[in-house]
């Protein structure tokens, strides 16, 4: 049985293809490649200034891969992709047994020499040159004329910041992609456009490349506006498709803070600085503790100055972690007054030995105290929880 094996073996070594037979093929397979090209993109049969037909439907789909950076000062978002875009065209058609049963092929150099939409990503912050190049595209088409058209993109949008939930803001970011010298009777965007992240197709969040230091992509929707003289809509009607109405897909990503920093440089060192201050005020009538006060004052307002400075300059509403600072700082510094006339008080009415004011000055000890337990739970499930 081995001998018979080791013969088998041999006699595949011995029938592999030669060098001249494998450079024959790829000759072959080059030949008919060459060939079909030259017949779809003969210039008396083929024109790329139109399209085969009219209206034409494009699909678009948007792949982000990257959030490279958000600026908060400048309400900008930065972002990599991949635009693909689908349509028909009737004049790629033939036959794959006349070309050596090629069913589809790579367009190459004659990427200008085949009809596609001039599509623009539009913002508000930058300008950006038309999507499709030779240098960021590949276009395949099959045998049945579908194209599909894959454009690397980075693109910089602007971005609707709104503050007022700081740290725990949900932000919205939104791009356009509109064909400006195609009016609706000639190019029409499909009615579901798609939009997803790299890892929800691959590897689904094992390694986001979504989410950067400070936010989090959370939620990606796209939709389709016609834009006319009197107005825009998302229905679809014959009475405004005319010379004058074009198509617009709006791409919106949605983000949220990554909470962490928020969390280990704001929310904690102020908890714990209150909670400091409401131990200092419970003990004993000691000048230490106007000391230890003092001090979670001083901690204070370095945690109000970091929040601030890290707020863009132009928001509208101030956050509620920074009104929480302000009313703990209040607070702190009334403490402060309190523990101060306490001790006081306590000097004056312990030298006059008046038993009776000072049971009435622990009673008003141990109210302060259950209060103050109140204050921290509430300030927990306010800051932290």
């Amino acid at each position: 049985m081995s001998g018979a094996l080791a013969a088998f073996n041999i006699l595949q070594l011995l029938t592999l293809p030669s060098a001249a037979d494998v450079n024959n093929d790829f000759a072959t397979v080059n030949g008919h490649q060459q060939r079909l090209l030259r017949k779809l993109f003969d210039y008396r049969t083929y024109d790329s200034s139109r399209p085969s037909h009219e209206p034409i439907q494009v699909d678009a789909f948007l792949l982000i891969d990257h959030v490279e950076n958000v600026d908060e000062v400048s309400q900008t978002m930065t972002f990599h992709g991949s635009l693909i875009l689908t349509w028909d065209d009737k004049r790629l058609v033939w036959d794959s047994r006349d070309f050596g049963n090629i069913d589809s092929t790579l367009i190459h150099y004659h990427i200008f020499s085949i009809w596609k939409p001039s599509v623009y990503f539009r913002t508000l912050v930058k300008a950006t040159t038309k999507v499709i190049q030779s240098y960021n595209s590949e276009i395949s088409v099959n045998s049945t004329g579908f194209v599909t058209c894959i454009s690397s993109v980075s693109v910089m949008t602007e971005c609707r910041l709104d503050y007022t939930n700081y740290p725990f803001e949900n932000q919205t970011c939104a791009v356009m992609l509109v064909s400006p010298l195609t009016n609706a009777q000639k190019l029409i965007f499909t009615r579901t456009p798609i939009m997803l992240p790299r890892d929800f197709l691959f590897d689904q969040g094992k390694n986001n490349m979504t989410s950067g230091a400070n936010f989090d992509v959370v939620g990606m929707r796209s939709e389709r506006y016609f834009y006319y003289p009197g107005g825009i809509t998302k229905n679809q009607s014959s009475t405004i498709l005319n010379a004058f109405t074009t198509t617009i897909l709006r791409f919106e990503i949605q983000l949220r803070r990554n909470a962490g920093h928020y969390l280990s440089m704001i929310s904690l060192p102020l908890f714990a600085s209150s909670i400091a201050a409401y131990v200092a005020v419970c003990m004993s009538e000691s000048s230490v503790s106007l000391i230890w006060i003092a001090a979670c004052l001083i901690m204070q307002v370095l945690n109000c100055y970091r929040i601030i400075e890290g707020l863009p300059p132009d928001y509208n509403t101030t956050p509620f972690c920074a009104k929480m600072t302000a009313f703990i700082f209040l607070q702190t510094f009334f403490l402060f007054c309190y523990r101060f006339s306490m001790i006081m008080a306590y000097n004056r009415l312990t030298s006059e030995k008046n038993k009776e004011w000072l049971e009435k000055m622990h009673q008003i000890e141990y109210l302060i105290a259950t209060l103050l337990a109140v204050s921290s739970i509430l300030n927990f499930w306010l800051l932290i929880a």
